[in-house]
């Protein structure tokens, strides 16, 4: 039977049309009628020579964690394994992340690997493929479930925890060591992070100040009080929620010049007396002083101007402070190491004397307190109940009574401490 011309001529066009086309074009062409899947996905059928699946894997279940074993694939193109899981046997498998590289979607270059799921009662499913050194994977292993155990078992303390100063800075560094197993000795189970506890020595419990993952093992503790003793522990928990007790504490002193406390401003008949708690460090020099109109601003140091510090001693008497203006102080301490901050801030203002002192009374002779001949009248004074005490006391101002009489007896002052005075 012969075939019509027009069909003749449409198979000879077809002919030429295929002898033209180029032989990637035949590729594509005989690929559309298979089934297509990326060249990478191990059940491919495009890939010719891929590495075997692991084999003989088994899912061991464990406190919050099920624990994965499988045999070795002998081949020197194998870069390591990748594992996947699943929340049912038919559902999507989901790559676990592990100790290998990321990016080739390595889980681990070992034969056991442990989930730390952390949800008890649950089943979960693993499948695994073996990973070559271009990143393609094999086909998967058969599937292996496991129910991961109830944990209610914290881990144990971390060990070892040490704590440095930086010397450039107020930061304290931490360390620590992961812990080895649970608390009742068996293997350690989800282990999830650590909290880190502080408190400033002697004052306070320790307290969570930050909390860190369980690949974090340095803590650098920054922004610190200068020259402050610090302790320090550490908490472990898992991915339940249990939390081991508190590991050992140790202590450690930031750098810098401890910021004076206990700072105290009181307005007394022309001055302002600043005091303060002194500063227990051998190296101290002294402290410097500041004093401004207003409570944020302005602050300048008082005190000679050639000195390297205001006072030696943890008391300053402010005599040039205006009467009855209110002024605002701060305090610093300062040593060859540098100035510390500043205080907190306290404010006072000078006093007006409207008051003098009282009538001397008694008289004395003979060196005697209150008896005696041969004596101008003693200058005893009795304060009158006001501020001036502490004020005289302080800046050593005299008492200055007048007492007439005949000749030899003239008009003296004497001073305030003075017990006895004999006249010309």
């Amino acid at each position: 039977m012969r075939l019509p011309p027009v069909l003749l001529k449409t198979k000879a066009a077809q002919r030429r049309l295929l002898q033209s086309l180029p032989l990637l074009w035949i590729i594509l062409l005989l690929a559309c009628s298979r089934e297509r899947r990326n060249p990478l996905d191990p059940e491919t059928s495009l890939v010719k020579e891929r590495l075997a699946p692991p084999l003989g894997m088994v899912a061991i279940s464990g406190r919050g964690l099920v624990q994965l074993q499988w045999q070795a694939v002998s081949s020197q193109l194998l870069a390591g394994y990748a594992l996947f899981r699943a929340e049912q046997m038919s559902g999507e498998y989901v790559w676990v992340r592990g100790d290998g590289d990321a990016g080739r979607q390595l889980t681990t270059s070992r034969t056991v690997f442990v989930d730390s799921v952390g949800l008890p009662v649950k089943t979960y499913f693993y499948r695994i493929a073996s990973v070559d050194t271009t990143g393609a994977l094999s086909r998967f292993s058969q599937s292996v479930a496991a129910t991961p155990l109830d944990d209610q078992v914290p881990p144990t303390a971390p060990p070892n925890l040490s704590v440095v100063t930086d010397e450039r800075s107020s930061s304290l560094i931490l360390r620590w060591n992961v812990p080895v197993q649970d608390a009742d000795g068996g293997e350690l189970s989800g282990l999830a992070g650590y909290v880190i506890l502080r408190a400033e020595a002697n004052r306070g419990f320790l307290a969570p100040v930050d909390t860190v993952d369980a690949q974090t093992q340095e803590y650098i503790d920054a922004d610190l009080k200068a020259a402050t003793l610090y302790s320090y522990a550490i908490q472990a928990f898992d991915r339940v929620g249990n939390y081991s007790p508190p590991s050992l504490s140790v202590q450690a002193r930031t750098q810098g010049v401890a910021t004076p406390t206990g700072v105290q401003a009181i307005g007394a008949f022309g001055q302002v007396v600043v005091s303060w708690n002194a500063i227990l460090e051998e190296d101290l020099w002294g402290y410097n002083v500041y004093r401004s109109r207003l409570s944020d601003v302005g602050y300048e140091r008082l005190g000679a101007p050639d000195s390297p510090f205001t006072t030696g001693t943890s008391v300053y008497i402010d005599s040039s402070a205006t009467i009855g203006e209110r002024f605002y102080y701060k305090v610093s301490g300062i040593s060859p190491r540098g100035e510390s901050e500043l205080s907190l801030t306290v404010s006072a203002a000078a006093l007006e004397d409207l008051v003098g002192p009282a009538t001397p009374e008694g008289r004395g002779g003979g060196g005697q307190v209150g008896g005696g001949a041969g004596m101008p009248p003693w200058p005893t004074a009795t304060i009158a109940p006001s501020a001036a005490w502490p004020s005289m006391w302080s800046t050593g101002a005299r008492v200055r009574p007048a007492w007439w009489s005949s000749t030899p007896w003239q008009r003296a002052s004497v001073p305030m401490r003075t017990l006895r005075w004999r006249g010309r």
